[in-house]
């Protein structure tokens, strides 16, 4: 009697987050990723409804859907919209992830073999896959791309002893709780120690789009002036800690604004007041260009002379390292740092452009005038500096294999 070969089994990984497509986070790479490694991945999300607090066309805010991308098995819970502006709906926001993804999490986490959870921003999204390794007794890996407790009181909760202790202890809880900690920062590593215990936490940083798409003959003739202009280019998400108030008031002081182009690629909620403060103040040589897809940013880049990159100065964003570098980095060209933290710190060490105190007109205005003044050689090599900072410390396969060891580890990695 010949016996059959047993039949190799998919191993499956669930991944739980607050966003996924078409929201745009590096969660779909990753899980893109582990579909090509064939590994078998299923997504518990809510209805996509970033950056806007409104639910995506083409969907509709149901208790519970199911949905197919790329191989990829969604299952959807409602959304809660309009968070950003009431305390009480981001409040029910935290709450009701926690209700809605446990009841899928029940019905899901037997088949599954490992939980990945993408933290950016409510902890309180890892209850369902706490819930899946108490019950079905699975190996939960967390890759943290913000901080709680403090997150919390940064964005409108009043902060009071007693919230910060009740905060705190959830916050162990969680992290007693994952079998491996990861962090997108390293400035997070001295916060986490406080939560953590002995259980050891592993840096591992986010990556660019990577994408050099063939673009279309209309993006290939496209040109940011018909005037020979030097550009800076601010692109991603226009909201108020970006600090963009401060950006456009200093660059109209610039002695230079005349053969300078300040260009925003990118919308937001805070979109229509920095163009009416442009529109009143009546600002030369700002264009908005609006949101462009991410396969075509690779032009916008390369039209640009100089990558700006921005946000308030604050204790807990000051930890952070905004995506945006990273797609910066790729692209090759200097940036102009108006950002405090481990961005600065990045910038000045290896040598990727210029910095300045986000609160300092005055000091933000000089860096745009000494950007012009430097030569072409010279910009060229933080050109380089930056697409070699990418690669050595940034690049995708290499990051995509170490989380990926992470959730099996006695798996090889492709």
């Amino acid at each position: 009697m010949t016996l059959a070969n047993p039949i190799h089994k998919k191993k499956t990984v669930l991944i739980v987050t607050e966003r996924f497509y078409p929201e745009a986070f590096r969660i779909n790479d990753l899980a893109i990723a582990w579909i090509k490694k064939g590994y078998e991945v299923k997504v518990l999300t809510q209805v996509p409804s970033y950056p806007f607090g409104r639910v995506f066309k083409n969907y509709k805010n149901l208790i519970f859907q199911t949905e197919l991308w790329n191989k990829i098995k969604i299952y959807r819970m409602i959304t809660i919209t309009g968070y950003k502006k009431s305390l009480f709906k981001k409040i029910l926001h935290y709450v009701h992830y926690v209700i809605f993804g446990s009841i899928l999490a029940f019905l899901i986490g037997k088949n599954i073999d490992s939980v990945f959870i993408y933290h950016l921003g409510p902890l309180t999204d890892a209850i369902p896959a706490i819930i899946i390794k108490k019950i079905f007794h699975k190996r939960i890996t967390i890759w943290t791309l913000d901080i709680w407790p403090d997150a919390i009181f940064a964005f409108g909760i009043k902060r009071t002893a007693f919230r910060e202790k009740v905060l705190n202890r959830f916050v162990k809880y969680i992290y007693k709780n994952c079998d491996n900690i990861l962090v997108s920062s390293q400035n997070f590593t001295d916060k986490l120690k406080l939560f953590t215990g002995k259980n050891p936490i592993h840096y591992i940083p986010q990556w660019a789009d990577e994408v050099k798409s063939e673009s279309s003959s209309k993006l290939q003739n496209l040109l940011f002036s018909n005037e020979k202009r030097f550009h800076f280019t601010f692109a991603g998400n226009i909201g108020k800690v970006q600090n963009l108030d401060n950006i456009i008031k200093a660059f109209a002081l610039s002695k230079f604004d005349k053969n300078i182009q300040l260009n925003f690629i990118g919308d937001g909620w805070n979109l229509e007041n920095i163009k009416k403060l442009v529109k009143e103040n009546n600002y030369k040589n700002i264009v908005f260009w609006g949101r462009k897809p991410s396969s075509d940013m690779n032009i916008y880049y390369e039209l640009s002379d100089v990558l700006v990159i921005s946000l308030i100065s604050d204790p807990i964003l000051e930890l952070t390292v905004p995506q945006k570098f990273q797609a910066y980095l790729f692209a090759g060209k200097p940036i102009y740092a108006i950002i405090n933290g481990d961005v600065k710190r990045m910038v000045e060490e290896y040598e990727l452009g210029l910095t300045a105190d986000p609160d300092n007109l005055e000091d933000i205005k000089k860096g745009f005038e000494k950007f012009v003044t430097l030569d072409k050689d010279r910009l060229r090599n933080i050109g380089d500096n930056c697409k070699n900072l990418y690669l050595n410390k940034f690049q995708k396969t290499k990051n995509v294999n170490l989380i990926t060891y992470f959730l099996f580890p006695k798996k090889n990695i492709n």
